[in-house]
């Protein structure tokens, strides 16, 4: 500066303690007019608060300062302040301006710059815009952090609707009376706490540690941005719910969108948020970004952000935010920066709550179809969804009874066609009442191949359940026999509601498998013992009858006796208050039994309910099983033939989706059974053959025949015509050498393997179509 003094013939002189360094960054200022304040024409001044402090003291003195930036060459910005109001302001100016680059030129060209050729241009003085990069943490990055703790929650959220699906607890309690819409609320409900609890704790611990962006903020605006976004993630858990049923993929799919929602946050806080609402910027973005929710709470924040840190004013002095008031959510926010008005706050609030209905629809609709019991893709057309009747429960039973065609009836067995004459009467109104229901198990793709290809891919959809009917009455046990894939499962989960019939309908205690609210109603009257135990590992056996008791409607007065009764009878009265979780497998499945039987079902269905037993439990277990039937109807589905004889009244053995024969276990022996067993205990080893050989020859081959030999011991399979005449021969010891012999009637066990042996092997090409139809 000294050179632009000596160059312009003015005194040079400095009123700083610290001597100028030329190459660093100082002020020089230039009094206007000469007066007597005794300093020189050129004045140094080591930094912009002196400056502050120089025009202060020396008020319509200076007439031009500088302040020459201390960056290494090439660059060598530096800024001019004149007096706009003095003589010749835009004179004085321009000149200095070329002073200052002859100068520069000088100082570091090494030669003399009077040839120089400088363009000038005026511009007016540039304002301070406002800070849109603040120096504290919450500032610079609180977009990118407060984002993270509703996401956490978000992820547990997922993991755990997906392990109640896992886990089938919520089939359970839907199959027990619990309705959707409740289970939604419920867990919509339980969030909306937790999310209002968190808020309240992060601008809690906001405020404690004086962080401005809470404390100059509006309590209303920062709890709705907080709790709004936190709220509208929780509908995008139950969207993502429907798609997945492996906690493992959930924690997966989870972290996934964590990530990738943090990476975008990376973005909308580094690249400033209003970048987005310049007309520079892609539109397509511009219009989809305000349907991220992520989005629109970084928006937000940068807005409260931008009014509640510190702005720092032409001298450099920080000036105090005035705040983010309510009033401001429904202002548009102008910003200075990009010159461009932004939404108001509002918009983004908006966005969280339409959002939120956006995708509670979705998760609404795609849980309808996706997950067991599905529906069809157009349910919200139909008018039965919305309670609309078009057909009376007559009218199905007459179009069910209709569509058996003649070949159709051909095909059943006799037993088939009396149960179906049964079914169709009126009257059986406390009772169960099935009317030619259809399961048809539909593989698209290769239906499509099999036309494409002419039948050389083989079509892998089969028929489940086929023309079935079934009447059975209050006080009943019916226990239905079949091989695996005969059927019997799926008739069984189509009458607790886990997927609807292809075609026909079913009466339960009066009300209709498809008819307006059917299956709720049907829920109300239900229990259902599964194959395997269905239990919360965190909740005690006391808890779960609880829960089930209120699923159930059985009032609050008198629940803890019904409770008690229901531990007593199934002998877990001393492990009433134990967590599920650390039960033995005979504790679970007492458990899921007495959970079965919680608020006096009029129609139970039990599913091998006594596996995994002890002999002494097991009994008891069937004493309780007989003492409930007397009151409502069991449908019994076991492997065991002695649980079998034991507690049905009646027997209904199935085969490839049909009833092959009906009737109580006795009345089988009798019409299906092939005679009876003989046995004989022989006193000397050495006459066994002989007396085998004796047995054989008295009769015809196709009256008798030899079952199993065992050292001293034979038995004979002996027909009808000729038992009385084996009797009487073993009585009046006609074959001598025997020292014990019985006789007993066929066991349902070979009415069993009799009555399904014809069908066994379409039975495995049906369990074989079905493997392949669950893989595809």
């Amino acid at each position: 500066m000294s050179i632009i003094a000596r160059r312009q013939g003015l005194s040079f002189g400095s009123i700083s303690l610290q001597a100028p360094d030329v190459d660093g960054s100082y002020t020089v200022g230039q009094k206007y007019p000469p007066d007597a304040t005794g300093l020189p024409d050129v004045v140094a001044i080591s930094s912009d608060k002196e400056l502050n402090d120089f025009v202060q003291k020396y008020p319509n003195v200076t007439q031009v300062a500088a302040n020459v930036s201390s960056l290494p060459l090439p660059v060598l910005p530096y800024h001019l302040y004149f007096n706009a109001t003095g003589t010749n302001a835009n004179e004085v100016s321009t000149s200095t301006i070329r002073a200052i680059d002859e100068a520069i030129l000088e100082r570091y060209g090494g030669a003399s710059a009077q040839n120089a050729s400088i363009n000038i241009q005026t511009r007016g003085f540039p304002k301070v815009v406002p800070q849109l990069s603040a120096s504290n943490v919450v500032g610079t990055m609180g977009a990118l952090w407060f984002y993270c703790p509703p996401m956490f929650n978000f992820m547990i959220l997922l993991n755990q609707l997906v392990t109640e699906n896992e886990l089938k607890l919520r089939l359970s309690m839907r199959t027990m009376g619990l309705k959707n819409s409740i289970y939604w609320f419920a867990w919509f409900w339980t969030n909306t706490v937790i999310n209002i609890g968190s808020t309240l704790i992060l601008i809690a611990f906001g405020a404690m540690f004086q962080f401005l962006f809470f404390l100059k903020g509006n309590f209303v605006v920062l709890f709705l941005l907080f709790f709004l976004f936190s709220t509208s993630l929780v509908p995008v858990a139950f969207f993502l719910s429907s798609f997945l049923n492996q906690t493992k993929t959930a924690s997966t799919v989870g972290f996934l969108v964590f990530v990738a929602g943090l990476l975008l946050q990376v973005v909308f806080t580094n690249l400033p948020i209003y970048y987005w609402y310049l007309d520079s910027s892609p539109r397509v973005l511009r219009d989809l970004f305000p349907f991220y929710v992520a989005f629109d709470f970084s928006k937000m924040f940068a807005d409260i952000n931008t009014l509640t840190q510190p702005q720092l004013s032409q001298d450099g002095a920080t000036q105090v935010a005035d705040g983010y008031s309510f009033v401001q959510l429904f202002k548009k926010f102008h910003v200075a920066a990009y010159n461009v008005d932004s939404p108001p706050g509002a918009q983004s609030l908006g966005m969280f709550l339409i959002m939120t209905v956006i995708f509670l629809v979705l998760a609404w609709y795609f849980d309808n179809i996706i997950p067991l019991p599905r529906r069809d893709l157009w349910f919200p057309l139909q008018p039965a969804y919305w309670g609309i009747t078009i057909f009376s429960k007559q009218d199905q039973v007459k179009q069910s009874s209709a569509s058996i065609t003649q070949e159709e009836r051909e095909q059943m067995s006799q037993d088939a066609l009396e149960e179906m004459e049964r079914a169709l009467k009126e009257g059986n109104q406390d009772g169960l009442r099935i009317i030619n229901i259809n399961k048809n198990f539909k593989s698209y793709w290769s239906m499509a191949l099999s036309a494409i290809t002419g039948g050389k891919v083989r079509d892998r959809s089969f028929k489940a359940v086929n023309n079935m009917f079934l009447n059975v009455t209050s006080g009943q046990c019916l226990a239905l026999l079949g091989h695996n894939g005969a059927g019997k499962t799926t008739l069984v989960n189509m009458l607790t509601g886990l997927f609807g019939p292809t075609s026909g309908d079913a009466i339960v205690c009066g009300h209709s498998l498809r008819g307006q609210n059917g299956m709720d109603l049907i829920r109300k009257v239900l229990g259902v013992c599964p194959q395997h135990d269905i239990l919360f590992p965190e909740l005690t056996a006391r808890q779960h009858l609880n829960l089930f008791a209120d699923l159930k409607g059985i009032p609050v007065k008198g629940r803890k006796s019904i409770v008690d009764r229901k531990l007593a009878q199934v002998n877990l009265s001393h492990v009433a208050d134990h967590l599920a979780g650390s039960f033995s497998g005979g504790m679970r499945r007492r458990l899921s039994l007495a959970i079965s039987c919680i608020g006096d079902p009029r129609i139970l269905f039990l599913d091998e309910p006594t596996t995994g037993l002890d002999p002494l439990v097991k009994r008891e277990v069937w004493d309780l099983i007989k003492e409930m039937k007397q009151d409502c109807i069991v449908i019994l589905t076991t492997h065991s033939m002695a649980e079998c004889e034991y507690l049905s009244d009646r027997v209904a053995i199935m085969a490839h989706g049909r009833i092959r024969c009906i009737g109580d276990a006795l009345n089988l022996r009798n019409r299906f059974g092939d005679g009876y067993k003989v046995n004989l205990f022989v006193q000397e080893s050495d006459k066994v053959e002989s007396i085998k050989n004796q047995m054989l020859s008295n009769y015809d081959p196709k009256d008798i025949s030899l079952c199993a030999q065992n050292s001293n011991y034979l038995q004979f399979a002996v027909g009808k015509d000729v038992m009385k005449q084996v009797f009487f021969t073993l009585e009046s010891g006609g074959v001598p050498g025997i020292k014990d012999w019985s006789f007993s009637q066929t066991s349902l066990e070979d009415v069993f393997l009799q009555i399904t042996g014809a069908a066994r092997k379409k039975i495995k090409t049906v369990v074989q179509r079905f493997d392949l139809f669950l893989s595809s």
